[in-house]
């Protein structure tokens, strides 16, 4: 059976629309999509049906999107409109896009782009629409399955917060009355290493930690790199197991101060100046509890008040973290707490093993149906009216054919 090939161009026409500026934006209204998904509202629309959107600005380049219906579309996302919905579905377009990848279509190393011009050299394999459907039906159900796991895990994030209100109260406000003490008279405060191409000498090469390894509350292993040092600075900078790592700079404001426990998992490893160190004194306060304090709304709030912008970057100084507001709880209590975030983290681990699982069948369903074999039976027991479909799609645009 042979599927059509056809140009992401000739069924449809990849549009940038006016950009709205941050200051243009509602707290209320048509929601309106950017390059990372919805980033607010507006008081009109611009596409009236859900429409596939393609980020076509920033480190995101390539992301794919469906923006529900009455929406606003802004220039760093490229709408594609008025599809043929007589040659493709609208969600075999989005799954077949998706399956494909858009790496190959970005553009510029400073500022990643893909412009109209970019998505022309994209060409999809095209079955009968009465085989999309069936692709399009068996791929929404494992999709639906990875949407029900992303919400039970929205909902599980706020589960450690709740129960850090429910215990300490506010940080913000303090009602139960908790003795308050400055972070670095709980700690030793360090800053890290900075980047220089005078450190290729040095004698030792470790790995080391950057921004990218640390998030709220969880590590990212994947990619770490390595740094060539001294021994005194191994001997001043080296990691111990329970230090607090706090993100120093960010272009983004809500991820400044986000901070993660080390976990000793790489050894001898070192930490960036754009991370700052905490080593708690465990006689007076708990690692696991001081850690949620900082990434609690209060914590977060401290940070933001002290931090600075400078060329559109968000920092906080090693000094700025020493003088943040802790409140004490007795440490029995904090132990208490730090108990339940394990078990809580144990929960959560087998959760990421089921994630990865679903993942990894939503892949392999997609790379099926894009090759074909998903629905080779069904193809051959419906093989009379998809010919007669196929014939029609292939003097609609005068495609070729390309053979499974």
């Amino acid at each position: 059976m042979k599927w059509l090939k056809a140009s992401l161009l000739d069924i449809c026409n990849p549009k940038q629309w006016p950009t709205i500026s941050s200051k243009e934006l509602t707290s209320s209204g048509y929601p309106v999509y950017g390059a990372n998904g919805q980033i607010g509202y507006y008081h009109s629309y611009n596409h009236e049906e859900p429409t596939i959107l393609v980020t076509c600005r920033g480190a995101t380049c390539g992301t794919l999107n469906i923006s529900p219906p009455k929406s606003y579309t802004t220039g760093n996302a490229m709408a594609l409109d008025d599809i043929r919905s007589d040659l493709v579905d609208f969600k075999f377009l989005y799954y077949s896009l998706l399956s494909r990848g858009l790496k190959d279509t970005i553009t510029g190393a400073a500022q990643p782009q893909i412009t109209r011009k970019n998505l022309s050299i994209v060409n999809l394999s095209i079955p009968s629409l009465s085989e999309q459907k069936q692709i399009v039906k068996i791929l929404d159900r494992a999709d639906e399955l990875r949407k029900q796991r992303a919400e039970a895990d929205a909902l599980s994030e706020r589960i450690l917060p709740a129960l850090f209100i429910k215990m300490f109260g506010d940080p913000a406000t303090n009602p139960m009355g908790w003795d308050v003490i400055k972070l670095g008279d709980l700690s030793e405060v360090q800053g890290g290493l900075q980047l220089t191409p005078k450190r290729k000498d040095n004698p030792l090469t470790l790995p080391y930690l950057r921004v990218a390894n640390v998030y709220r509350n969880k590590l990212k292993l994947d990619e770490i790199k390595e740094i060539n040092v001294t021994k005194e600075e191994v001997k001043r900078i080296a990691l111990q197991k329970d230090d607090i790592l706090i993100v120093e700079g960010h272009g983004n404001r809500d991820e400044i101060g986000r901070s993660a426990i080390w976990d000793n998992s790489i050894v001898s490893c070192l930490h960036q100046n754009h991370l700052i160190r905490v080593r708690v004194n465990k006689s007076q306060i708990n690692p696991i509890y001081l850690n949620t304090f900082i990434n609690s709304a209060g914590g977060r709030e401290q940070l933001f008040k002290v931090g600075k912008t400078t060329s559109g970057l968000n920092t906080i100084s090693v000094s700025n973290v020493r003088k943040i507001n802790i409140l004490v709880p007795p440490l029995e209590s904090q132990i208490n707490f730090a108990q339940k975030v394990d078990d809580f983290q144990r929960i959560s681990e087998q959760r990421e093993i089921a994630n990865t699982k679903i993942n990894e069948l939503f892949d392999n369903l997609l790379y099926r149906a894009f090759s074909g074999d998903l629905t080779a039976q069904w193809r051959e027991a419906h093989m009379t009216e998809l010919l007669q479909e196929m014939e029609y799609q292939t003097k609609a645009l005068n495609l070729q054919p390309t053979l499974f």
